[in-house]
């Protein structure tokens, strides 16, 4: 996949990050934290929804697209599963007490359920939408759902707070439904053509079921995963109240363009290490992949842990420890983007059930540190025990993948992350002046280079001979 293309798919999500990381600051001078605590929550539920509700068919639907002709046949066998269960959700809370806005908010609210319900519905088809439109390599179009949604949210959130005195979480929760639902109606006409050829397309049961092989191991391993991620929220709401919540969704939100990242690097990195696994690969090209990636998060997380200052100047003061916690956030989608091209191995042998014993292991450590730091340490105890939770994962996942496809060169890039996140953890902790953990963030840095100079002299050698050699 070349730069454009790249370009393509990126400005939408980064677009959109780039809204949200102005819509933050606005959110935190116009609502409460216990309202900014709660809408976090929200979001949390949706990620629970994604998972559960799609079965892991998302995935399997990439697996396969490069295994089957007709494409086409793969849209039911992948929406079937995620329909079937959002009926199962909607007739349990019709007919029982089940109620999601007392689980989430501990009150009985029928419009709330009714828009919680909503975004469930609409996130789940465009889980679904969102791969089918990678996959068809439409990038513009799955640039641009990815950015309108949010320019939406953004200017009805600017009506709100400029004209309206009334301001509580369920504003916020009522404009991110609509945003999916607008979002659902785009997808839908975009790929209108694709789903009703696929919805033509005949009926496979043994597809189906093998999509649910794949899959469904998956569910355990992401459920594993989102509660890696949301544990120390919901732990946090239990144990210190919503405005610790609040603290903490702020500063993962400031850095939620690098879970962007990730996410377009994995829908670009995975289709391609299939379509290399066929052809046959060499694992020079993986290791120089892994390293430079290793080199990409060094640079990251040394900037944000130089820089998290500025953040001050546009938070309240309420948020003031927000600054330093960033660092610590930061480091969880790093860590998780270097593992995406450690654990390819997993993906590529079928062998998905050591995904699930790597995020439940790191979940049960993720679980038990929370449990330990956060009564004494609130927000900065659950970035802690994340930061330790995500760096178990990254190394079970690497170690996993060797094992079960190609064992690749690995001691320099754990050496980096150790490094980083033990620098991490002082910094944030206060135990050492900023001044002198400046200095730390530098040497690091430069011993860093030295370690990597192999690696940095070989991309300077394809730099030069692709877009030198190109103009000469």
């Amino acid at each position: 996949m070349n730069i454009k293309k790249i370009l393509s798919y990126s400005f939408g999500p980064f677009g959109a990050a780039l809204i949200g990381f102005i819509t933050l600051p606005i959110m935190t001078w116009y609502y409460t934290q216990e309202d900014v605590g709660k809408y976090n929550l929200f979001q949390i539920m949706i990620s629970l929804s994604i998972i559960v509700v799609s079965c892991g068919m998302h995935q399997s639907y990439v697996r396969e697209y490069h295994e089957l002709e007709n494409k086409n046949e793969l849209i039911k066998p992948s929406l079937f599963p995620g329909t079937l269960a959002i009926i199962l959700l909607i007739l349990v809370s019709y007919f029982t007490k089940f109620s999601l806005s007392f689980i989430l908010f501990d009150v009985y609210n029928k419009e709330l359920e009714l828009y919680l319900f909503l975004a469930i519905v609409c996130s789940f088809y465009i889980n679904i939408l969102t791969h089918i439109l990678r996959m068809k390599e439409r990038a513009i179009a799955f640039s641009m759902t990815k950015l309108l949604p949010k320019i939406t949210f953004f200017i009805a959130l600017i009506l709100i707070v400029s004209f309206d005195n009334y301001r509580s979480y369920l504003e916020l929760i009522k404009l991110t439904a609509f945003t999916l639902l607008i979002s659902l109606v785009i997808f839908i006409y975009l790929l209108r053509k694709d789903l009703t050829a696929g919805l033509k397309a005949s009926f496979r049961n043994v597809l189906m079921i093998k999509m649910l092989k794949f899959g469904s191991p998956l569910i355990i391993g992401g459920l594993a995963y989102w509660a890696l991620t949301a544990v120390d929220r919901i732990l946090l709401k239990e144990m210190s109240g919503f405005e610790e919540v609040a603290i903490y969704s702020v500063s993962t939100s400031i850095v939620s363009a690098l879970s962007i990242l990730t996410t377009i690097f994995a829908s670009i990195w995975h289709p391609k290490i299939y379509h290399w696994a066929r052809e046959g690969i060499d694992k020079a090209k993986i290791e120089l992949i892994v390293n430079t990636t290793c080199i990409t998060v060094i640079l990251i997380w040394t900037f944000v842990g130089i820089f998290s200052w500025v953040v001050d100047c546009f938070l309240p003061s309420d948020y003031s420890q927000v600054s330093s916690l960033i660092i610590g956030c930061v480091a969880m989608p790093l860590i998780y983007l270097l593992s995406e091209t450690t654990v390819i191995g997993i993906g590529i042998s079928k062998k998905t059930i050591y995904s699930v014993y790597c995020s439940v292991t790191a979940f049960l450590i993720n679980i038990v540190l929370n449990y330990l730091l956060i009564p004494e340490y609130m927000a900065l105890g659950a970035v802690v025990a994340s930061l330790i939770s995500f760096l178990v994962l990254f190394i079970l996942r690497t170690e996993f993948s060797c094992l079960t496809w190609m064992s690749i060169k690995r001691t320099k890039v754990y050496i980096s992350v150790l490094s980083l996140c033990l620098i991490t953890i002082i910094h944030i902790s206060d135990l050492i002046a900023y001044k002198y953990m400046v200095a730390i963030w530098i040497m690091n840095l430069l011993m860093s280079i030295y370690f990597h100079k192999k690696t940095i002299k070989v991309l300077y050698k394809v730099l030069i001979s692709k877009y030198i050699g190109q103009n000469t």
